[in-house]
């Protein structure tokens, strides 16, 4: 429940008359009251201790003061008026009012090195959250007929761009409803211009998919250039507050509604997926077809259909990945989906392609060094670093973290 502003004003403008003279208040926390507002405070004289206090200020029709209520006892009728009559509307009364609560008081206070790794964590979240879940996107169509769909990035791009457009400015329900058309605008998109390359993926020879999905993944962006360029591409401005989390001295600690909703949404999403692949008949059935084709085959496992139903999967995830992006940092732009689907890929090759936990946790690691990198390496030296990073940990493994002992060739 909101506080009245107002209230909680004129209530502050009366604590200091209603303590001794010379006593130092200072305001500890500011809710609502039945009627009115209430304020906890700690009121001391000098060289003296401070004790808890707390007063109920009351309010008739409109902003008329009408009743103090505190600790130790009720003040209304003519108390009041005289109190509202020689004080209230004085310059010393006004004066001498305490300033707000500090929102920051009552926070955890945390060692540098927590507070540090807490403030990471809540800046990398988001990019965490959409590498990982572009990551977990190659690796499902890989996983399955070992070819790269590299339209993915694109497709984010398409997810971000209508997020933005019909999200900012709005409130959460139309961020939400925002949410679902980016999805839509998605999957129509890649009806659109990733069915033909679909036909291809599963082609003998794999240079034939790679060129298609790469020639669909320049086409859209060249599509989004000519229709969406002068898109808005801000982030709501509801979720850019700051919240403020711990203390570390006299620095705060915080994060912004976006960054907060967009890695946890990220986290959820992550989690459904591992669970929807180990316990579904879609996920058992994805398993028996990227171990053993063969023997699915025999077991009677179309493997067009799964392709298709793969397909479906790893774009709703892309596009979700694009929403995230867009909520947080506002969307990449009709030329930014491609870079971002590379660094997908290199986290999933990084951490195993043909695994989809393990491209989860090379998509989170190039999140979490792009975070790094950001705070602690110039801006024109972050992507070079993260890709010297990305080139020299696949040359040391090439299945990457989790991925087989013997990848598929790509």
């Amino acid at each position: 429940m909101f506080v009245n502003a107002d209230q909680a004003r004129i209530c502050r403008t009366v604590l200091p008359a209603l303590e001794e003279h010379g006593a130092r208040i200072e305001l500890t926390g500011t809710r609502r009251a039945p009627g009115g507002v209430r304020l906890d405070y700690a009121s001391a004289l000098p060289g003296g201790p401070a004790r808890r206090r707390w007063a109920v200020c009351r309010f008739g029709p409109g902003p008329e003061l009408s009743a103090i209520t505190t600790d130790r006892e009720e003040i209304s009728g003519p108390r009041v008026f005289l109190l509202k009559r020689y004080y209230l509307d004085t310059p010393e009364g006004t004066a001498a009012a305490p300033g707000p609560a500090d929102p920051t008081a009552d926070l955890p206070n945390l060692p540098p090195w927590a507070a540090g790794l807490l403030q990471h964590a809540v800046a990398g979240g988001p990019s965490m959250a959409v590498y990982g879940l572009l990551a977990s996107a190659y690796a499902l169509v890989y996983g399955l007929v070992g070819r790269l769909h590299l339209t993915f990035g694109e497709i984010a791009a398409v997810a971000a761009l209508a997020f933005a457009v019909l999200a900012v400015g709005g409130t959460a329900l139309g961020v939400v409803a925002a949410l679902v058309l980016g999805l839509g605008a998605s999957a129509v998109h890649n009806a659109a211009a990733g069915q033909p390359a679909l036909r291809l993926i599963a082609a003998r020879r794999a240079t034939v998919s790679l060129v298609a999905t790469l020639a669909v993944s320049l086409a859209l962006s060249e599509y989004l250039r000519l229709t969406l360029a002068a898109a808005s591409t801000g982030t709501p401005a509801f979720a850019a507050n700051p919240i403020p989390l711990a203390r570390v001295g006299d620095a705060v600690v915080t994060a912004t509604p976006a960054a907060l909703l967009t890695g946890l949404t990220g986290l959820l999403a992550a989690g459904l997926l591992l669970a929807f692949l180990r316990r579904s008949h879609f996920g058992r059935a994805w398993r028996a077809q990227a171990g053993d084709p063969r023997a699915a085959a025999l077991c009677g496992m179309e493997r067009r259909r799964l392709l298709i139903s793969t397909v479906a999967l790893s774009v709703a995830l892309a596009a979700l990945a694009g929403a995230l992006l867009a909520l947080h940092s506002g969307a990449p732009g009709f030329g930014g989906g491609l870079a971002l689907g590379l660094k997908a890929l290199a986290g999933a090759i990084l951490g195993g392609i043909g695994s989809v936990p393990g491209a989860l946790l090379g998509g989170l690691a190039v999140g979490a060094f792009e975070t790094v990198g950001s705070a602690y390496l110039p801006a024109g030296g972050r992507e070079l670093a993260l890709h010297l990073a990305l080139i020299g940990a696949v040359l040391l493994r090439a299945a990457g973290g989790l991925g087989p002992a013997s990848p598929r060739p790509i």
